[in-house]
């Protein structure tokens, strides 16, 4: 009765997403099968695996030759941490979700994160660096320790949204250049920015980290991060990665910031072609499309120190089972940036071509509980993987 309760709550904001699904299913441009016959069908997708419209076409679902089985592999983002919460203690995820708190953490227990330089938070933090309550202080903090590429961040956000990267000071001026788009701002400016991210607990300032030069090549000024999800089974282990790589235009890396989600062999470090979602639909690219440099079969360098940094995060913060760690690519060496509690399947599945119920992920869903909260209605059960595991899972370009 409790579970049925739940479910019929749950089922009071249907009607809004259906309503979006439909105005999204008129825009995106797809000559087959007929918009009826797509909005029945992502709309059953939607009770069952929680596919929206933008799922719907990003996985290219509203493919008629794909069979249904291979449909109803893939897990859509309405609402997908109700499947990770089973997973993960609710008693913890500020240890992530508050980056404060983690990078504390993660300093304590030695792991390699950059330096936070400072916060601008009505609280404070528990950190030996300045908060900074005003403009003026601010910029005489700025001023008086010659601060340059450094990087301001929510202190509670999500999906890169807040994030400023800066670069050099403008010579003979109190302003900086951001990058990579070369915008002018100064401490007024960068100020401003941060009041409009106190719902997210505030800003803090992080030591700029250099992109590793085999990365620069393909989009300089972004630090490229390899989200790298593990699960304790009952040691950790890693179960997939994949390469986001920077659109070349905006701070962030992350596909909702206009990046490249891309395919990462675990073995090998080799990368595939690349994702890019635009105007709703998925291109597969070989090469990045604002620098024209190749992305497939690049082998990520320090690869196996990736992994195992992965794996020691993992057992650092063992009190959850499930998380996904952005390890950035430096040219000092790999750096862990972030840890998630609630991490992107649909990042994962659209990088790798596949549902997530036909991966590795699947032990995560089964064995942690996730499949409780698959469907909207009240058959979910555990489900069995139908590809070979063994099987190559992409072809690079």
């Amino acid at each position: 009765m409790k579970e049925m309760a739940k479910a019929v709550w749950n089922w009071r904001i249907l009607p809004s997403q259906i309503l979006r699904d439909y105005r999204f299913h008129r825009r995106v441009k797809v000559a087959a099968p007929p918009l009826r016959r797509r909005l029945v069908e992502q709309a059953a997708l939607l009770w069952t695996n929680r596919i929206t419209a933008k799922d719907y076409y990003k996985f290219g679902l509203f493919d008629p030759a794909m069979p249904r089985d291979v449909k109803r592999t893939y897990i859509g983002e309405f609402q997908p941490w109700k499947m990770l919460t089973p997973v993960n203690d609710p008693a913890f995820y500020d240890l992530t979700d508050d980056k404060l708190k983690f990078q504390k953490r993660a300093l304590a227990s030695g792991l390699p994160v950059p330096e936070i330089l400072a916060t601008l938070s009505a609280e404070g933090a528990d950190l030996d660096v300045p908060n900074l309550d005003s403009a003026q202080a601010l910029a005489e903090w700025m001023a008086a320790n010659n601060i340059a590429d450094v990087v301001f961040k929510p202190i509670g956000g999500l999906m890169g949204r807040g994030v400023i990267s800066l670069g050099e000071r403008v010579p003979e001026t109190a302003a900086w250049r951001s990058l990579p788009d070369g915008r002018t701002l100064d401490a007024q400016a960068l100020w401003d920015h941060c009041q409009s991210q106190r719902r997210h607990g505030g800003m803090f300032v992080q030591r700029r980290v250099a992109p590793h030069p085999e990365l620069a090549r393909i989009a300089p000024n972004v630090l490229h991060t390899v989200r790298v999800v593990t699960f304790l089974d009952p040691q950790p282990r890693v179960i997939d990665a994949v390469l986001r790589v920077g659109n070349g235009r905006v701070a962030a890396d992350n596909m909702h910031s206009g990046g490249l989600a891309v395919p990462v062999d675990l073995a090998t470090g080799r990368c595939g072609n690349g994702a890019l979602v635009v105007d709703g639909l998925t291109q597969d690219l070989s090469h990045h499309p604002l620098t024209g440099a190749r992305i497939a079969d690049t082998v990520l360098p320090d690869w196996q120190q990736v992994l195992d940094l992965a794996v020691t995060a993992a057992r650092t913060f063992d009190m959850q089972r499930s998380l996904g760690w952005d390890i950035g690519l430096s040219d000092k060496g790999p750096v862990l940036l972030e840890g998630n509690w609630r991490y992107d399947l649909v990042l994962l599945e659209l990088a790798q071509h596949r549902g997530s119920l036909d991966s590795p992920w699947i032990d995560v869903f089964n064995d942690g509980g996730g499949y409780r909260h698959l469907s909207l209605g009240f058959s979910n059960r555990p489900r069995r993987r139908q590809s070979d595991p063994t099987a190559p899972r992409r072809r690079s370009a």
